[in-house]
């Protein structure tokens, strides 16, 4: 799946959230997206917004037409999310990056750049690691 104005896609796919990844799996095809593709690849996808409770946590001109963060069910490929919406786990890619996420659930990289795996840290904060290509990390 392409990329795209977030939400719209969401609103798109959101009569087949739930059946798309079985006939996806039944048939043995592949699932790839960017952007928009890749934010619903998530179980929890984030589809756009600028402001996590009136407070700015990244350029207003990311937010895909929202205000505040939104967070919505999205396809439930890879369990990747973020804490405060369901799941202590965030994955972010750079440009020219793709995360594979094999059977066995660890998630493959490769690529120019790298993936950046988030998680919640004891002290409150979060504990952020990068992947290059070659490399895999756990995604549960």
């Amino acid at each position: 799946m392409c990329g795209g104005l977030t939400p719209a896609y969401h609103d798109a796919f959101a009569d087949c959230l739930d059946r798309l990844p079985r006939l996806l799996a039944e048939r043995g095809v592949p699932y790839a997206g960017f952007s928009a593709g890749a934010a619903l690849a998530a179980r929890s996808a984030v589809v756009g917004g600028w402001l996590l409770d009136g407070v700015a946590v990244c350029p207003e001109d990311t937010a895909e037409d929202l205000d505040e963060i939104a967070v919505r069910d999205g396809l439930g490929l890879v369990s990747f999310a973020v804490a405060r919406h369901r799941l202590p786990h965030g994955v972010a890619l750079d440009e020219n990056t793709l995360v594979e996420v094999a059977a066995d659930g660890r998630a493959h990289v490769s690529g120019l750049g790298r993936a950046h795996s988030v998680r919640p840290s004891a002290d409150g904060g979060v504990f952020v690691r990068s992947y290059g290509s070659g490399e895999s990390f756990p995604t549960a």
